[in-house]
């Protein structure tokens, strides 16, 4: 079941002459073709076309009593163009008919609007084409999902989303986009120069004490251990020390 549902229709005449009409057209139905026809069924289309079979000898007997070409259907239409016939002959059943300029008429509609607990069509305004008069009834109301009223005539974003105030950057100049990107990098750029400045002095400062040693990384040999791989000539006994007092070291 739909929580709202309105339908724009013909409006159905209420003049006594069409509800003659429709009795006219059941009876009808039922003697010749056997057929069971409420009132609602019937269309109002079809008293449309009842008045149209009377608009167009309207039309005729005006052109002959102007002298016109009854042949010529342009000519005969063309009578009733720009005017709005009387509907005042209990013959015609709509009431009166507008022609605009254009040949067109100018027709009345019904607004109809479901009511959501019967799920019947009640008639709730009427708008007259000729006089361009919505007339609402007083005692009838529109049932809005929600009970808010109606719709806004636009979505608060549009109708595809694009409004300006619903784009979060739709704002944002070229200036303000690009000053953040250049601060991004710049800050990216500056760690990744540190970085580097740091390593590049920590391999030259490596570079530069290559043959330093620790003092600890030095380990002491005593001559007396070395054996016969320290030998020294009798002819240096008197004018050096003795290896035996000397100390060796290696690391």
């Amino acid at each position: 079941m739909y929580e709202s549902l309105m339908i724009i229709s013909i409006r159905v005449p209420v003049r006594e002459e069409y509800q003659l009409f429709i009795k006219n057209i059941q009876e009808t139905s039922r003697k010749k073709f056997s057929l069971n026809l409420e009132s609602a069924s019937v269309n109002p289309l079809v008293a449309a076309f009842y008045d149209c079979v009377l608009l167009y000898a309207y039309s005729l007997n005006k052109t002959l009593s102007e002298g016109g070409n009854p042949m010529n259907g342009r000519s005969i239409a063309r009578q009733i163009w720009n005017s709005t016939v009387p509907g005042g002959n209990k013959l015609r059943l709509t009431g009166d008919i507008t022609i605009n300029e254009n040949g067109d008429r100018e027709a009345d509609y019904t607004l109809n609007d479901m009511d959501p607990e019967t799920g019947i069509m009640v008639p709730i305004a009427t708008f007259f084409g000729s006089r361009r008069i919505y007339d609402k009834r007083a005692d009838a109301e529109i049932n809005w999902p929600g009970k808010n009223g109606p719709p806004p005539d636009i979505p608060p974003c549009g109708f595809t989303g694009d409004a300006p105030e619903c784009i979060p950057n739709a704002e944002l100049s070229p200036i303000k986009i690009i000053l953040p990107i250049l601060l991004a990098v710049s800050v990216v750029g500056s760690v990744i120069g540190a970085f580097a400045y740091r390593k590049i002095m920590l391999e030259a400062k490596l570079a530069d004490h290559w043959w330093k040693i620790e003092w600890s990384d030095l380990e002491f040999i005593d001559a007396n251990h070395m054996g016969s791989s320290l030998s020294f000539s009798k002819s240096h006994n008197r004018s050096t020390p003795t290896v035996s007092s000397q100390k060796f070291f290696h690391f």
